[in-house]
């Protein structure tokens, strides 16, 4: 277990009463390397709401937090319903969860056989506890689905090959990351005194 967590005990009561899960468990998602952070904002405080497959569970969960006091302080920890997961990312398993003994199919089975009712339904009551709406969902998927990838050009760049003297890229490289960007705006500037013939 790799992430400090604390939590208020008669909120985790509550929510072993009320959902079947204890706080002690939320590592399941927050230690996972697949999990899904959406920011959240529950009574007029920034929070998250993480979401990943659990195999030790053979469910998709969610655990409401915040970090106070270099540790992760758990508000609610429970089963993220069919609904909810497919809104959010649009399948119904996260690849490349931890294995068990269990085969993909005897997986399946188990995810389908756990009864419609035991899905996450809000009350309406605990503020806590209600799920993401889809502007928080899109707001906090968005930057992580910009962050893949090359970043998008200007569309008025072509790629070519070309020949530089050590030197010259050496003192471009040496001020770090963004050093192509650099070069070209040294040649941009350039031009503006010098002619290309």
């Amino acid at each position: 277990m790799g992430t400090r967590l604390i939590w208020d005990e008669d909120k985790r009561l509550a929510n072993i009463a009320k959902h079947g899960f204890d706080f002690v468990d939320a590592c399941e998602v927050l230690d996972s390397r697949y999990r899904l952070d959406i920011p959240v904002v529950r009574n007029r405080e920034h929070r998250t709401e993480s979401f990943s497959y659990a195999l030790g569970f053979l469910a998709v969960l969610t655990v409401v937090h915040t970090e106070r006091d270099g540790a992760t302080r758990v508000i609610s920890f429970r089963r993220a319903s069919e609904k909810e997961w497919a809104k959010r990312n649009g399948r119904d398993t996260m690849p490349g969860s931890k294995t068990n003994s269990m085969t993909l199919e005897e997986v399946r089975a188990a995810v389908r056989a756990i009864p419609s009712e035991q899905h996450f339904v809000w009350d309406g009551i605990d503020e806590d506890e209600r799920p993401a709406t889809v502007e928080e969902m899109n707001a906090g998927i968005e930057p992580a689905r910009r962050g893949r990838g090359r970043p998008a050009g200007s569309g008025n760049k072509e790629q070519v090959a070309i020949r530089f003297d050590n030197d010259v890229l050496a003192a471009f490289r040496s001020a770090g990351p963004g050093w192509q960007t650099r070069m070209n705006a040294a040649l941009r500037d350039w031009l503006k005194t010098h002619s290309p013939a």
